[in-house]
């Protein structure tokens, strides 16, 4: 998900594209879902722009049914 979202325009920027809700919740929760319900136990998110965002939204991922890291 890299890049600065010039697409997205106003929508980005208060919040980052990884949080921009599709269907009721954050992109990146349904990623994160799909991932753990495909096996996957855990995942390193790389956040930069609003990244604290970001963690506080998703935490250790715990509520995924992942662990959740950070850098």
């Amino acid at each position: 998900m890299g890049g600065y979202a010039t697409r997205l325009g106003p929508v980005t920027e208060k919040i980052p594209k990884a949080l921009v809700d599709v269907n009721g919740r954050p992109f990146i929760v349904h990623q994160l879902k799909l991932l753990a319900s495909q096996g996957v136990a855990r995942a390193v998110l790389c956040v930069g722009h609003l990244g604290a965002m970001i963690v506080k939204e998703i935490g250790d991922g715990a509520r995924l049914g992942m662990k959740v890291e950070y850098s």
